[in-house]
């Protein structure tokens, strides 16, 4: 693997059959680790069942699972700040980075 990456050698878990949603449900909706060639579901970072989505309000809140960060309410109030994430999507290098971390897996 790649030296000086904090985890090197990540557990890597086997990817769950996903449910069908609508129209998505043909689209390859791994999200790629942008350290590893690994997808974040494989990596444990997210997982299909800990997502609710609520049609109706068209609203997103993005959180930590309880208890698995150290700093769980700061990591939550940060993922959460529309202004904050706005600002950030100005910079053309993370933009660069999360449209490659969003770009499909499969195979060339």
């Amino acid at each position: 693997m790649v030296s000086g990456l904090i985890n090197a050698n990540p557990v890597v878990y086997e990817k769950k059959e996903r449910r069908v949603r609508g129209a998505i449900s043909d689209v390859d909706e791994d999200i790629k680790d942008p350290e590893h060639p690994y997808s974040l579901e494989e990596l444990k970072v997210i997982a299909e069942d800990a997502i609710e989505v609520d049609d109706h309000r068209s609203h997103v809140d993005i959180r930590v699972a309880p208890g698995s960060h150290a700093t769980e309410a700061a990591v939550n109030k940060q993922l959460n700040d529309k202004e904050r994430v706005a600002a950030a999507l100005e910079n053309p290098s993370l933009v660069d980075m999360v449209d490659e971390c969003l770009a499909p897996t499969f195979g060339s």
